[in-house]
């Protein structure tokens, strides 16, 4: 039996409930208590799920590697194994930090590499028929300030290939019109700016008119009856729905769409033109070009049809 297994955990400090009440977030709490009943019945090859089935203090990383090589025996996804690694590389810092596991022990278990997730992009390309729709359905309503603010929207979430959540807290301070640019916080609270087109800024210059200069949001909510709010910015609930409306009135099935599906497209689409990829990861801001890659089709669709006609 391994060196962790056990009747019941030490009466010292349990380095599990430290590490779990350690994580402020509830969804991330919910995610790491996931892992331990699966965990603790691969180290004990299931003889038990219970909490107390195991010493956490006193956990190897021979242990970890066997409880891992178990779970990957029974078809675990590498999703979960790391969800596996992330809760037991937390709970050996906290029995080390108790002062209950030995630093070069717990060394070695934070030094078990995360599984790597080998995936093609989410979501769908939205085809440049899609998106001539959509900007025909928006050039037939009605010129107001609602067209005007949601057709900047759907420019900052195509041409520029915001995330929602990023348009969705801009301010008027980041638009810098002598320049050209937009500064905004991104994924990872990571600040980035980025150049816009002519289309962006004639689409800022019709808004601003309307909005003028308060500062505040830069988008923000229009009552019923025209009147702006600007205290009050969009949430990016409301961005998503503001793209769904347009797709619906479009005739394209809303349910088949999501905001970062702009993002994507707008990535595929420019590299289908034949932009250099790195260029193309500037303007995603990815932090690995192999990232950006995956959306490089080129002709290989194609080319794969064209070799499965093939006796």
């Amino acid at each position: 039996m391994s060196s962790a297994t056990a009747l019941s955990a030490t009466a010292q400090a349990n380095p599990l409930t430290a590490y779990l009440s350690s994580v402020s977030s509830s969804s991330r709490q919910g995610y790491l208590r996931g892992a331990v009943p699966a965990f603790i019945e691969a180290l004990t090859a299931g003889q038990s799920r219970a909490l107390d089935a195991i010493d956490w203090n006193q956990l190897t990383v021979d242990d970890v590697l066997t409880a891992l090589l178990r779970l990957q025996d029974a078809n675990k996804s590498e999703r979960y194994l790391n969800q596996v690694i992330s809760l037991v590389r937390g709970v050996a810092k906290n029995a080390w930090l108790l002062g209950n596991m030995d630093g070069d022990v717990y060394a070695r278990i934070k030094a078990i590499p995360f599984k790597k997730i080998q995936r093609l992009p989410a979501g769908r390309e939205i085809t440049h028929d899609e998106l001539t729709a959509m900007r025909a359905t928006q050039a037939q309503l009605p010129h107001n300030a609602t067209l005007i603010r949601d057709k900047l929207i759907f420019n900052l979430l195509y041409l520029l290939g915001l995330r929602r959540f990023e348009v969705a807290r801009l301010t008027l301070a980041s638009i810098h019109q002598q320049r050209r640019i937009i500064r905004f916080v991104g994924k990872g609270n990571k600040e980035a700016e980025l150049p816009y087109s002519d289309e962006i800024e004639q689409n800022l210059q019709q808004w601003l008119a309307i909005r003028g200069q308060k500062p505040g949001p830069l988008l923000c909510r229009i009552r019923k009856g025209g009147q702006l709010d600007t205290s009050k910015a969009l949430s990016d609930v409301a961005i998503r729905d503001i793209l769904k409306r347009t797709a619906l009135l479009a005739g394209i099935d809303p349910s088949s769409l999501a905001p970062h599906d702009m993002r994507r497209s707008r990535i595929t689409h420019l590299l289908d033109e034949g932009h250099k990829l790195r260029d193309v990861q500037a303007l995603a801001r990815h932090a690995n070009a192999n990232t950006t890659a995956k959306y490089d089709r080129s002709d290989r669709e194609e080319n794969l049809r064209r070799l499965m006609q093939q006796n």
